[in-house]
């Protein structure tokens, strides 16, 4: 984006700081019909990247950011450079194992859409910085009333869903990731050229279902219970959204969460004394016993804040004796 300051521009107002021109950008669609934006820089520039024979290993998952912060030739006019976001777009030799993986792949699909596996291992091929794909036949969605609603009965219908790669790349929200609108129609032009014309096809991101946890806990004496409160928070959505803290981890349709499960993970902290009182919500939704997807490109994922409160008694130190 480029502008042209006008000469009769003043650096004079009554609002914001002086001494600087300050531009308003407006949007006049709706918000959702947007992408999320990481970051608005001035003064911002594309550089490439140029083998000199430089080790190629970044290549495969980007440069993180802050690893470029100078120049190879200092010029006066230039103040300082910053990296502030990871590279993209870079991708490494083609191994052995990759090319032998490709060419056993072509001749399985032999460059065809049709079947579930050909959409599927496709795209991944096509498209580097895609993740994970689902393909579902005899599906579609609509928009109706400013309302996602999809239809799992609908013969000549294909819905791909995508999740992006996630590992040293730009995410706006790591618990959410979000295949960008300018992919999603990508993605959608590649499969229209190798599928039957008489296929509907429509590409879009997963469903993401925020679960919250509601628990009373008691902490072992001695353990602040502020601090605590919000390390067993973190400890609970790093549970539920392994994924936004492990590089290792990865993302599941269909999983659902168990609260037995849940209550064995937190009873295993060592700042846990016991918990009760535990519940599942999914909006409007309580569970005692499990929360599942909703339908089949809904993924669980944790809410960033979590409904925890502090139980009045305590287990520990306690012995209780029966008589048989």
């Amino acid at each position: 984006v480029k502008f042209v300051m006008p000469a009769a521009a003043t650096c004079e107002n009554t609002l914001l700081p002086g001494r600087v021109h300050w531009i308003r950008a407006k949007i006049q669609k709706e918000y959702n019909a947007v992408c999320k934006v990481l970051q608005i820089s001035a003064q911002s520039v594309l550089a490439e990247f140029s083998d000199a024979g430089n080790d190629l290993m970044h290549l495969e998952k980007g440069l993180p950011a802050q690893s470029v912060s100078k120049m190879v030739t200092r010029l006066s006019a230039v103040k300082s450079v910053s990296q502030p976001f990871n590279s993209f777009g870079g991708k490494p030799r083609e191994t052995d194992a990759a090319w032998y993986r490709r060419v056993s792949e072509r001749l399985r699909h032999k460059n065809r859409a049709i079947t579930v596996w050909d959409y599927e291992h496709l795209i991944l091929q096509q498209f580097p910085e895609i993740y994970k794909v689902k393909c579902l036949n005899h599906s579609k969605v609509e928009w109706k009333d400013n309302k996602t609603q999809y239809s799992f009965l609908s013969p000549g219908n294909v819905l791909i869903v995508v999740i992006p790669d996630i590992v040293s790349k730009n995410v706006f929200d790591i618990y959410q990731p979000r295949v960008s609108k300018a992919t999603l129609n990508a993605v959608q032009r590649f499969v229209a050229r190798l599928n039957s014309p008489q296929v509907n096809v429509a590409v879009i991101n997963p469903e993401y279902e925020e679960v919250t946890v509601r628990l009373s806990v008691k902490f072992h004496k001695g353990y602040d219970e502020n601090y605590y409160k919000n390390l067993l928070n973190s400890d609970i959505t790093k549970l539920l959204s392994p994924w936004a803290f492990e590089n290792a981890a990865g993302i599941c349709f269909g999983t659902a969460l168990h609260r037995s499960s849940i209550i064995h993970s937190i009873e295993k902290l060592s700042y846990v004394d016991y918990v009760e009182d535990v519940k599942l919500i999914r909006g409007n939704e309580i569970s005692t016993t499990q929360i599942v997807p909703s339908c089949p490109v809904a993924i669980l994922v944790s809410a960033k804040m979590h409904d925890i409160s502090f139980a009045e008694k305590t287990c520990s130190g306690t012995t209780q004796i029966h008589n048989i």
